[in-house]
């Protein structure tokens, strides 16, 4: 049951951000916010009601996924100095270039 409540949790938190990421970047009105694709017509149950794929669906699944990437470790399997040392590099190339 306690994955039950953390799996929607996840879902639910990514769907919001993918919302607020489709708004942020398109218009209300525009074709990627308006865009679903219905797959199971629920009328017999409420009116209106039905099952659909939309943009927001899309996005929070790549959302979703990406963040169970990152936490397995997909991305960076054990973090060592050499990955990691081009950061400080580019830290300085940027000190440099503003100070210039």
């Amino acid at each position: 049951m306690q994955l039950v409540r953390l799996v929607a949790g996840a879902a639910t938190g990514s769907a919001l951000a993918a919302g607020y990421i489709l708004n942020g970047l398109f218009a209300p009105d525009s074709v990627i916010n308006t865009w679903q694709l219905t797959l199971l017509d629920l009328g017999f149950v409420r009116t209106g009601l039905s099952l659909r794929i939309n943009a927001v669906f899309l996005l929070g699944a790549v959302i979703l996924f990406s963040v169970k990437a990152i936490q397995d470790g997909a991305f960076c399997a054990r973090p060592t100095p050499r990955r990691f040392s081009h950061l400080g590099d580019d830290s300085l190339i940027l000190i440099g270039w503003y100070r210039s």
